[in-house]
């Protein structure tokens, strides 16, 4: 593999890991209250759900 192929692929890893940040931070967001345990009604399963799913999406 010579350099520019090196640089095409590590550009286009870059390009497509910002498409995936920037898609899923509004569904992070847009649950009203994404920091898990700030809310004291919800429970502690609600809570660990809250963080799976953020570290799922991202």
């Amino acid at each position: 593999m010579n350099q520019k192929q090196q640089k095409i692929i590590k550009w286009s890893a870059r390009i497509s890991a910002l498409v995936i940040i920037l898609f899923g931070l509004p569904f992070y967001f847009g649950y009203g209250n994404p920091l898990p345990f700030i809310n004291s009604d919800y429970s502690i399963w609600e809570n660990i759900v809250l963080i799976m799913n953020s570290l799922i999406i991202y």
